[in-house]
């Protein structure tokens, strides 16, 4: 990604179960893709299952894979939690430098801002916010810091990034390039109704 993480999310890291409440096959949930070689044409299920017979954890795992890997969606995955909307203020230590993007990826961001937030165009610059929680890039106003933006452009800001990670991708390999999935926890949050509707826009 721009941030320079891997296009990787495992269940492991979304998924918590109670082995003394759950048990294996309790769970089961299918995701249905347009790529009809992904899973059972286009179908990936899941289910709980026991992890191995010594720590009797569940995971989850794709329904009827035996073999070693046949458990993973081979795809590039970035699942944006709600720590993207943990408020700048709060955060501990946050670094905060100014990024350079090619004129494109500048002006998609600019754009993008200024749509889904309804807001006046002006100079704009662009900024990495880096903490423990999150990082994301901010296209904001050059007369005040990323580090007074909203949090309604912070959320946006973590979302265009992982929309430009994902054009970067697929501009760098463009043969093998066949889609990514980004997940979004809450998209809603911190983003007033009309902005709302402008980002499913």
């Amino acid at each position: 990604t721009i941030q320079g993480h891997s296009f990787q999310s495992k269940f492991a890291n979304k998924f918590k179960f109670d082995n003394s409440k759950e048990k294996a096959k309790d769970h089961e949930y299918s995701l249905y893709m347009k790529d009809k070689s992904i899973g059972d044409n286009g179908v990936f299920t899941l289910q709980s299952m026991q992890r191995d017979t010594k720590s009797q954890t569940l995971r989850l795992w794709k329904k009827g894979a035996r073999e070693a890997g046949d458990g993973y969606m081979r795809y590039p995955v970035i699942y944006l939690s709600l720590k993207r909307v943990s408020p700048i203020g709060e955060e501990k230590r946050i670094t905060n430098k100014t990024v350079q993007l090619s004129s494109e990826e500048q002006a998609f961001l600019e754009a993008n801002y200024i749509e889904i937030l309804s807001i006046p165009s002006e100079t704009y610059e662009t900024n990495e916010l880096r903490s423990s929680n999150k990082a994301t890039l901010i296209a904001h106003p050059n007369a005040y810091s990323a580090l007074t933006v909203s949090a309604g452009q912070d959320n946006i800001g973590s979302i265009l990034t992982a929309v430009l990670s994902f054009k970067r991708l697929k501009d760098t390999f463009p043969q093998q390039y066949k889609g990514g999935l980004l997940f979004i926890d809450e998209l809603e949050s911190t983003l007033y109704p009309a902005s709302q509707e402008n980002l499913v826009k």
